[in-house]
């Protein structure tokens, strides 16, 4: 599970790391804390004005997958499962032709204890982006309104994350990034193989402050390293 996570490098850092073009600065990225289900994410996605050449682009999506035939946006699923997503039928079609990545620098996962829980946030060692596996849908409302919203892919956790929580997001190698977004490539057995535990020693995770609980709090405290 994961339900919150963070992206706070400058674009010029995300442009070169996933080979996306933003040399007219017309995308703009303010560093960000705390993101939330049903806000905007940054994600990267084939450019579907230039399939022929594999072009990827940066996109802003709703985190909450939406399914087409609903009325209402509503809350819909921000996770699925690496076992299921080839198969759930929510999700059988984006996995076979949309996929996206997810853009973050690091994410959180609440420890259960007892009678409470405990924060912490997880990200690189080497502080460098996440490129997290998402598949992304569209959703047109009653005035033709188009929406597109994504989910983000969970396998189980790596030795690192496993003592805070049992699931932890896919992420991605940028040897992968092409296989993952090829509109072309529709192997669910070959998508599937690259649905793994991410190294667990390029990972390191701290605690931290209730603070990131609440949504509506989004600034470095939210990362700040508490002592236990």
């Amino acid at each position: 599970m994961c339900g919150r996570f963070t992206l706070t490098l400058p674009i010029e850092i995300l442009s070169d790391y996933f080979g996306v073009n933003n040399a007219d600065n017309t995308l703009k990225v303010k560093p960000r804390y705390n993101i939330a289900p049903n806000q905007s994410v940054l994600v990267v996605k084939t450019n579907e004005m230039n399939k022929k050449h594999k072009g990827k682009t940066f996109a802003w999506l709703r985190w909450g997958f939406i399914q087409s035939w609903l009325k209402g946006i509503g809350s819909h699923s921000i996770n699925v499962r690496a076992e299921t997503v080839a198969n759930k039928p929510f999700f059988k079609e984006a996995f076979k032709k949309r996929r996206c990545l997810i853009v973050a620098d690091g994410f959180y996962a609440w420890k259960h204890l007892r009678q409470s829980k405990l924060s912490y946030y997880i990200h690189k060692v080497s502080h460098s982006p996440l490129a997290i596996a998402g598949v992304w849908g569209e959703w047109q409302d009653e005035d033709n309104k188009f929406v597109e919203s994504c989910t983000l892919i969970t396998t189980d956790a790596n030795s690192t994350v496993k003592p805070i929580h049992a699931r932890m997001p896919v992420i991605l190698l940028k040897p992968q990034f092409d296989l993952w977004l090829d509109p072309d490539e529709t192997n669910p057995l070959k998508l599937a193989q690259l649905l793994k535990p991410y190294q667990a020693t390029d990972l390191e995770t701290y605690p931290v402050n209730s603070y990131v609980d609440n949504p509506m709090n989004d600034n470095a405290s939210c990362i700040t390293k508490i002592l236990l």
